[in-house]
């Protein structure tokens, strides 16, 4: 069943960029642009590129690909062609904010997860230029503002990326972000899946996340015994890791409460 689109709040972070002279686009398939829950209120400032069509293969390639190489430079990690068309477009959506000249300064990629009711995040990168300014938590606020037919939202990193710190924003309505794996086959070995509930007002994002401190936690290893609201610190070690990964197999819940830069 569909979910009916509703009004969104016009004094929002999404809103006050419009009226700063940004603009919305989302590239993706015509099909997939109709689900989006998009409101009447923001139609008449998105952009739609119905990227299965050739007259729109130049800006795909020479737009996206053109963040992807300032975030990560010419010999990083940018995805290829290939999962660009299958990831971004033909299964899944990239959206981001257009500066006032039209240029794409920010990108959130998704797919839909068939398990379950939600969307996992790929990719989420705003323009080195314009870094630090709020747009990362709007583009991801953007995201689940598009979204709100779909019950959770799942992503990918890395143990030391401080996107972490971003993601945390998700919870300021209270749900908790679930660790769901840990050291995976991914670019990096301290790769980590999470998840949690997609905001019902994608506003609350931009609010403050409030960390608990560092001093409270317990440095996790292979001899941590578990109990229950204990808080453990993970570093980027590899047998921690692997405990971790033992003890989710096992059943065990872990929850992402904090992201600490030099913490030693």
């Amino acid at each position: 069943m569909k979910m009916k689109k509703g009004k969104m709040n016009k004094k929002s972070t999404i809103f006050r960029l419009i009226e700063e002279g940004y603009r919305i686009y989302v590239a993706t398939q015509s099909a997939i642009f109709k689900e989006l829950t998009i409101s009447e209120e923001l139609k008449p400032y998105i952009k739609f590129f119905d990227c299965l069509l050739e007259e729109n293969r130049d800006w795909y390639k020479n737009k996206i690909t053109e963040v992807n190489k300032k975030v990560f430079g010419p010999l990083g990690m940018p995805p290829t062609l290939w999962s660009d068309h299958h990831f971004g477009i033909a299964c899944g959506v990239t959206l981001g904010f257009l500066d006032p000249s039209g240029e794409p300064i920010s990108m959130m990629r998704f797919i839909r997860r068939f398990e379950i009711n939600a969307i996992h995040e790929w990719s989420l990168m705003v323009d080195p230029e314009y870094e630090g300014q709020g747009f990362g938590k709007a583009t991801l606020a953007l995201g689940c503002e598009l979204s709100k037919n779909k019950e959770k939202i799942s992503f990918t990193t890395q143990l030391n990326n401080k996107s972490i710190a971003l993601y945390l924003h998700l919870t300021n309505e209270g749900a908790p972000l679930e660790l769901t794996a840990i050291g995976f086959h991914h670019t990096y070995p301290n790769s980590i899946l999470a998840i949690t509930d997609i905001p019902k007002d994608s506003e609350s994002i931009m609010k403050e996340y409030n960390m608990p401190s560092i001093s409270e936690g317990v440095l996790i290893n292979e001899d941590t015994k578990l109990s229950l609201g204990k808080y453990l610190i993970c570093a980027t070690d590899l047998s921690a890791i692997k405990k971790i990964s033992s003890d989710l197999k096992e059943g065990a819940h872990y929850r992402i409460i904090g992201w600490y830069l030099n913490w030693k």
